[in-house]
């Protein structure tokens, strides 16, 4: 019996001694990884699809028209969706930037040759008038 209970007395100890080393350290949460800070350059504009409606514009002018959309700086591709010379002619253009900057680009295209006039605008919709000089 003393045998049995120095046993257990020296597992007892040892327990404790386990638990006492142990309780130096600070408990702590789970550890976060670290992250390596990034830099960031600029702010690079969204590319954006926008609709393009042009009012009454014949084949030919809307033809022109398009070559020299495609010259603007931004301007990634011109989908042609719809024309209709007596109606409302419906293009896609996919523009790094917004409608305002792709309006204000637009209408600095009028020329003598092809008057551009946008008649309005919202985030994803510019309508314009071309008027071909005849």
């Amino acid at each position: 019996m003393k045998k049995w209970k120095a046993i257990v007395l020296a597992s007892a100890t040892l327990t404790l001694f386990a638990c006492v080393g142990s309780s130096n350290k600070a408990v702590k949460g789970p550890e976060r990884p670290k992250t390596a800070s990034v830099r960031r350059g600029p702010a690079v504009p969204a590319t954006a699809l926008l609709s393009v409606e042009i009012e009454g514009v014949d084949y030919q002018t809307l033809a022109i028209f398009k070559q020299k959309l495609r010259a603007v700086p931004g301007v990634k591709g011109i989908y042609q969706q719809s024309f209709d010379a007596n109606a409302v002619s419906q293009l896609q253009v996919e523009y790094v930037g917004t409608a305002q900057t792709l309006a204000d680009a637009i209408q600095q295209l009028s020329s003598q040759e092809m008057p551009v006039q946008v008649v309005s605008f919202d985030p994803s919709k510019i309508r314009l008038r071309l008027v071909p000089n005849m």
